[in-house]
């Protein structure tokens, strides 16, 4: 039998955080090697965010204590959850982006309402 464990993030690092247009929102899920990541909608909030490598030593340690590290998140304001945005621009035209209902999620859950929070305050 396997012993199967959860360990969920106790703790979000984050390093560099943008809040942006929907447009350019939408356009940093696009990498410049024609990769779509998808982009992640919790409590109001569409975002997109970028993990610190493993390989660094603090880095790993952290990630096995329960604390990640995210070098930088993009985020606005979506209060409508769409599975999936496409992209009206004239060169991007027809290009669909797949958004994930990250809502049941703990870690993302918090992040929006902290992200939403933050905004109100500036």
């Amino acid at each position: 039998m396997v012993d199967i464990q959860s360990a969920e993030v106790k703790t979000l690092v984050l390093h560099h955080v943008y809040k942006v247009s929907t447009s350019e929102m939408i356009k940093s899920s696009l990498t410049p090697q024609g990769i779509v990541r998808p982009l992640f909608w919790a409590e109001g909030v569409l975002f997109n965010y970028y993990t610190l490598p493993l390989d660094v030593e603090d880095v790993s340690k952290d990630f096995l204590n329960g604390k990640e590290h995210w070098a930088e998140v993009y985020w606005t304001e979506q209060p409508v959850y769409k599975e999936m945005i496409e992209l009206d621009e004239e060169h991007l035209k027809g290009v669909k982006i797949r958004v994930i209902d990250a809502g049941a999620f703990s870690p993302h859950r918090e992040l929006a309402k902290w992200l939403k929070g933050k905004a109100k305050k500036q």
